[in-house]
């Protein structure tokens, strides 16, 4: 097997990428490190930060205690965000890690012909309590969205396809994925990635300079019996960030 090499939109994707870890329940999440007018936030699932959380940047993990100077979940979407203390965080950045800037809020579509659909995050097959001392497995898959009209039943009586999107993931929808050296292989386990970022950019310029790429959405839940990932679109949940913290888009 050849060593991986990724493009510039897979190490730019990555380099927003936080590992959460929740300490004293044991487990983790996945998160994104953003910062708005100068603010740094990581948005991630309700339940991955609750409690008292350990935040690591990047790939390269620390210990890294950051002060927390607000937190804010939102129950009935299992969505939040931390806000950090931007000279702690950025004393901490590297070539590894970099916050993604948002500077507007814009309809986005998923659905043009030439963008392409990634999650990256900290998959529990992947990564364990043990790694905390090594390097952290991330993983990057290319993934579809299901339209409105083929979501289950039972998902679309509960969610607003305008707020949130619908990621087919398991044996029933044929889902094949590609690892770093295009082998194909199973979807890894859902656990782990809740707090992960859905990402879009155009697949046949993923080494351009500058790249074109975008944060869509984070990803929050797993119907196992549907076999589906759920996520709230990135929009909604910079509204309700600014909203709560008294930022002017």
């Amino acid at each position: 097997m050849q060593p991986f090499n990724p493009t510039i939109i897979q190490s730019r994707i990555r380099s927003h990428s936080v590992f959460v870890y929740r300490v004293g329940k044991g487990g983790f999440g996945s998160g994104v490190l953003i910062e708005i007018q100068g603010r740094l936030f990581v948005l991630s699932a309700a339940h991955v930060i609750e409690g008292e959380i350990d935040v690591n940047l990047g790939i390269i993990p620390h210990e890294s205690r950051f002060e927390i100077l607000d937190k804010w979940t939102d129950e009935d979407t299992d969505t939040g965000f931390l806000e950090l203390k931007p000279f702690e965080v950025h004393l901490r950045l590297s070539q590894f890690t970099a916050p993604f800037p948002v500077g507007s809020i814009k309809a986005h579509s998923f659905r043009s012909r030439t963008t392409t659909l990634a999650l990256c995050g900290f998959p529990g097959g992947e990564s364990s309590e043990t790694d905390r001392g090594h390097e952290i497995p991330l993983v990057y898959l290319a993934v579809g969205v299901l339209a409105p009209e083929q979501w289950p039943t039972d998902i679309a009586s509960r969610y607003d396809p305008k707020t949130t999107f619908l990621v087919p993931y398991g044996p029933r929808w044929g889902n094949s994925f590609l690892d770093g050296n295009k082998n194909p292989r199973g979807p890894v386990s859902p656990f782990g990635m809740s707090g992960c970022g859905l990402w879009y950019f155009d697949r046949d310029n993923q080494n351009a300079e500058p790249p074109w790429y975008a944060l869509g959405g984070i990803q929050h839940s797993y119907s196992e019996q549907e076999q589906v990932l759920l996520g709230t679109l990135v929009d909604e949940l910079v509204r309700k960030v600014a909203s709560h913290c008294g930022i002017a888009l």
